[in-house]
């Protein structure tokens, strides 16, 4: 939105402009100018340099600008599966500790399969991760 303001004053702008005019890092405003060029809101004939487009027109009676950034989206999603992950083994020792201790003496193999019956309401549970719980 902020991009788009800018065009408010001038049809034309550079990439460096629009950087001290919004104050929005370089490699994020790529990637937005990028989404903005696709829709056809902004042209791109010249390099770092972008025209706003007269001309524009669309079939829709609302424009989805509000697609996701991709560098961003990796990040949390990394982010959010390595917190998933730690969760799931903290759950998956407390079963085993919850599980030794009602029966005290049981084998490796039961042992895994009574973790497995356990938790795979919340989650299907990989049998490496509990031998390496077990161990």
């Amino acid at each position: 939105m902020a991009v788009l303001l800018q065009y408010n004053r001038n049809d034309t702008m550079s990439l460096d402009e629009l950087v001290t005019a919004t104050s929005i890092t370089k490699d994020i405003l790529t990637q937005v100018l990028a989404l903005l060029v696709k829709a056809k809101i902004l042209i791109n004939e010249e390099k770092d340099q972008y025209d706003l487009n007269p001309n524009f027109k669309s079939k829709k009676i609302r424009v989805n600008l509000n697609l996701p950034i991709k560098a961003d989206v990796k990040a949390e999603s990394a982010d959010v599966l390595k917190a998933v992950d730690e969760d799931r083994k903290y759950v998956i020792q407390a079963t085993i500790v919850r599980i030794m201790k009602a029966r005290k003496t049981m084998k490796n193999q039961s042992l895994i399969q009574e973790v497995i019956s356990q938790i795979s309401q919340r989650f299907a549970p990989k049998i490496p991760d509990i031998k390496k719980a077990c161990d």
